[in-house]
């Protein structure tokens, strides 16, 4: 009887275990917001590429750095899709998320700087504000991910 009562539950008891997710990690966390900020990237830095106006020594730098965006963002996607079947994806949608309300923050900040004023000052002040100058350095340079 005990046997066909295991039998009639195993099936419950191994999906309810598969259905299980971890919570990420720092490192799916980072991934994720860093995702969100290569891709914003990549679309800003085809779209200035794309001017006809800029010279070929600074086009070239900018495929350059757009190449580099590409490969992280890749090596970035190739970490987290297969994780996405194993981790509680509430987390991993906030960071990613967490890059919009960054953006938001920061044009805030930009829009406050005085006309008269070194813009240049206030849009790197801000950038310390929002927190992106760390950010961006850690998507820039993924040596923090496992592989």
């Amino acid at each position: 009887m005990i046997k066909i009562i295991l039998i009639c539950f195993l099936p419950i008891l191994s999906f309810s275990v598969k259905a299980q997710r971890s919570v990420p990690s720092h490192v799916d966390l980072n991934a994720s917001y860093c995702a969100a900020y290569l891709k914003e990237s990549i679309n800003t830095m085809s779209s200035i590429i794309s001017d006809t106006s800029l010279n070929d020594d600074l086009k070239n730098s900018l495929k350059n750095d757009l190449f580099k965006f590409e490969i992280n963002l890749k090596r970035i996607q190739n970490y987290l899709l297969p994780r996405t079947r194993l981790l509680e994806v509430d987390g991993l949608i906030s960071a990613y998320n967490q890059h919009a309300m960054d953006v938001r923050n920061y044009n805030l900040c930009v829009a406050k700087c005085p006309v008269n004023l070194d813009k240049i000052s206030c849009f790197r002040s801000c950038s310390e504000v929002v927190g992106f100058s760390t950010k961006s350095n850690q998507c820039n340079n993924l040596s923090w991910m496992p592989y």
